[in-house]
């Protein structure tokens, strides 16, 4: 199931108000509150946008929930229209598979000579939360 999603509010005065607050845990950044946490289903995409950067939010099979460049390194394709599959986002263009908990790419990366998987970029995490009923994502300047 996929989920689409674009902020595009005018802002409160109040950051709290707005959903943004900043990093209370000594990383620095903003934390961005994007997305209510029902909405986003076990197995399920969402494309959102933070601090104007495309992001992917996936909802692992385990409940748990990631954030990645919505971007796909291999060839720029938008991930959201790809699936979670064991814990992966698989790109609809080429079926890259990367790992959402660790960015790394399992396929094709695991079964090229070792001269070409060594080419293979990751895809970008961002740190995410699951708190008071809302996904709440640090800034991907922040967190790159």
């Amino acid at each position: 199931m996929m989920v689409f999603h674009h902020l595009t509010t005018s802002p409160p005065d109040e950051p709290e108000e707005r959903g943004v607050h900043p990093d209370d845990s000594g990383g620095g950044g903003t934390w961005h509150r994007v997305l209510p946490s029902d909405a986003l289903a076990s197995g399920s995409v969402a494309r959102v946008v933070v601090a104007g950067a495309p992001v992917l939010l996936a909802r692992l099979e385990d409940g748990t929930v990631a954030a990645a460049s919505s971007v796909c390194p291999h060839q720029g394709e938008d991930l959201s229209g790809g699936r979670v599959y064991m814990g992966a986002i698989d790109c609809p263009l080429h079926h890259y598979l990367y790992d959402l908990r660790t960015g790394v790419n399992r396929y094709p990366r695991d079964v090229f000579p070792a001269d070409l998987a060594a080419r293979v970029a990751p895809l970008p995490l961002y740190p995410v939360k699951d708190e008071g009923g809302w996904i709440w994502v640090r800034s991907p300047e922040a967190g790159a």
